[in-house]
């Protein structure tokens, strides 16, 4: 019966707790990562429920703020500006098992490992958080024109008795959006249909509103077309981290890659009825990973029409 120690002598782990020892790493990764000592949580093998008031769940939050659109500064520029933050945690549990083998306190090691057998056995634990957005930015001019812009960051834990991994993210996301109502495509006839609309004016007054541009008396609306444009631009970094406990080697990069993503489009309201979109994507990932120069670019474009059968 020995110890586990390094090199220089030092106890690393005392006999029948070594690292692959449930009584171990999971109160280590628990204190670790939700706070306090690994003490607070060695109660796991003999009480099953220990965990139920100290790891109550934590609150989750969103936070939305658009009082600056009705400040006297902004007001006359903006119909809306809103500040927006969120956050969502999650611990979960797959499955635990009670071990058969488990005798309390006497001198009852496993032939395997060399580790006392622990009450409850929990093959698998993570840990999550997610700032989706961490701060966000959306404003909406009285102009038509809408301008969004986030942050969003992620991070998660999954421990199990061969390694820890961990996977972040970092996302930049910005949106910008442009209306143009009453467009007309064909700007050459632009003064002739200022007349014909004047005209057409003219004789709804005099028809009681069913003149020939009228919904009922005409044939032709004069009234432009809505048009819509959008550009979406994204960056995105994500990473995994490979982290063998037992053997105590850091973490090593096990997979990432880097995203960029610039979607352009254009929707044009033909009719009531028909409405045509302009689109266009462009996707390029690269690999995080330095024994990899993977590299992936992908690119679509295309028109597509929406018919709205009444």
């Amino acid at each position: 019966s020995e110890d586990w120690v390094d090199a220089d002598g030092n106890i690393l782990y005392y006999y029948g707790y070594g690292p692959n020892n449930y009584d171990v790493s999971i109160p280590a990764f628990l204190a670790t990562y939700l706070g306090g000592e690994t003490s607070d949580y060695t109660d796991l093998s003999e009480n099953a429920n220990s965990l139920s008031w100290r790891n109550l769940p934590k609150p989750n939050w969103t936070i939305k703020y658009d009082g600056l659109s009705k400040m006297d500064m902004f007001k006359d520029i903006f119909t809306s500006f809103t500040l927006n933050h969120s956050y969502r945690g999650a611990m979960q549990v797959n499955r635990f098992n009670t071990t058969l083998e488990y005798r309390g306190a006497i001198d009852n090691l496993s032939p395997v490992n060399d580790n006392y057998y622990s009450r409850i056995q929990i093959p698998a634990i993570t840990i999550s958080d997610q700032f989706s957005p961490l701060i966000g930015v959306s404003v909406k001019t009285k102009g038509e024109m809408t301008i969004e812009a986030e942050w969003r960051k992620s991070r998660s834990l999954a421990l199990s008795l061969e390694d820890l991994r961990e996977q972040t993210s970092n996302e930049i996301r910005f949106g910008f959006g442009y209306t143009i109502k009453n467009f007309r495509s064909n700007k050459k006839k632009k003064g002739k249909r200022r007349k014909d609309q004047e005209a057409a004016e003219k004789d709804d007054k005099k028809s009681g509103g069913l003149g020939r541009s009228g919904s009922r008396g005409g044939v032709k609306n004069n009234r432009g077309k809505t048009l819509t444009m959008n550009l979406d631009f994204s960056i995105m970094d994500t990473k995994e981290l490979i982290y063998e406990v037992s053997q105590g080697v850091d973490g090593q990069v096990n997979s990432g890659q880097n995203t960029i993503q610039i979607s352009p489009s254009v929707d044009y309201d033909i009719n009531e009825n028909l409405t045509m979109r302009f689109f266009f994507d462009y996707n390029y990932t690269q690999s995080a990973v330095a024994i990899s120069s993977a590299r992936r670019l992908n690119i679509k474009g295309g028109v597509t029409a929406q018919l709205k059968i009444n």
